[in-house]
């Protein structure tokens, strides 16, 4: 889309004062204004948004946790729900950003020229990109705070939460968020119709939840599929969540969230740039 407005914010990001990484300028204070857009949205239906953050991650634990568990034997001295909780908070956080930054995201883009409008304030492409960023990091964050308290509520029944530890997940959970909105935003980038959503719905999302280690051990597998799982995102922050929930404080737990500290801002850089590129032409 090209529009004065955008020559606008172009010379705006490459002006004297401002702060670039790699060419691109670094997001400021304006991306706040543009979560805050979001977040105002959020609220218009913030009950049903709870509620529905509350409902699909309960019925999911319950039917995967104790009717699927009666079946599984896990091979180790664990409730099949115990193990699962972790995953299926993990896997709730993810969903609930992947389909922010992805559908919303690009309907802001595309379908309602939301983008468009925003370049006619002072935000620049880059603020907007950072902004669905943090916004989708934000939505996946208040999925894991509300799938926790379902979690303390049935704890007493099943045991699910061994120590207050678990609480670090929040964080841990932003910074996941940052990482897949940043992988969408940067895909939202080049998709030319609504149609390519599912494209990276089927190619990108269904592998990384079905081999992120949610639902089974991944120790199990083969060599070359536990390989593979390293390189899984969601790998490292199931075995997070899964040592908190425990009470766990391990190396090993620090080798994956180191593993997210540094992956993550590069694929915030390059989702910027594409977005960017996206709204500047």
């Amino acid at each position: 889309m090209v529009s004065m407005t955008a020559r606008r914010s172009r010379v705006a990001g490459a002006g004297w004062g401002v702060r670039t990484w790699l060419g691109v300028a670094l997001p400021d204070r304006r991306t706040i204004a543009v979560v805050r857009r979001h977040i105002d949205v959020y609220r218009e239906l913030l009950f049903i948004n709870l509620m529905l953050a509350v409902a699909e991650p309960t019925l999911a634990l319950l039917v995967m946790g104790l009717a699927l568990g009666q079946f599984v034997d896990l091979g180790f001295d664990a409730e099949y729900i115990v193990f699962v909780a972790p995953g299926v908070v993990a896997m709730f956080a993810m969903f609930s950003t992947v389909g922010e930054s992805l559908w919303g995201g690009y309907l802001r883009l595309a379908q309602q020229d939301l983008f468009g409008a925003m370049l006619a304030t002072p935000a620049r492409a880059e603020d907007i990109a950072a902004g669905e960023i943090v916004w989708g990091a934000l939505r996946g964050t208040i999925s894991v705070a509300a799938v926790l308290i379902v979690l303390a509520v049935l704890t007493p029944a099943w045991g699910l939460i061994a120590s207050p530890l678990v609480l670090l997940t929040i964080p841990v959970a932003f910074l996941m968020g940052l990482l897949f909105a940043a992988l969408v935003v940067a895909y939202i980038g080049y998709a030319r119709t609504i149609h390519h959503l599912m494209y990276y719905f089927t190619i990108v999302i269904n592998p990384i939840f079905w081999f992120s280690g949610a639902f089974f051990p991944l120790d199990q597998l083969p060599g070359w599929a536990q390989t593979l799982g390293w390189f899984n995102p969601l790998t490292h922050v199931v075995d997070i969540f899964r040592a908190l929930s425990a009470g766990e404080l391990t190396w090993a737990v620090a080798g994956d969230v180191l593993w997210l500290a540094v992956v993550t801002p590069p694929l915030c850089w390059l989702a910027i740039w594409s977005l960017r590129r996206r709204l500047i032409r």
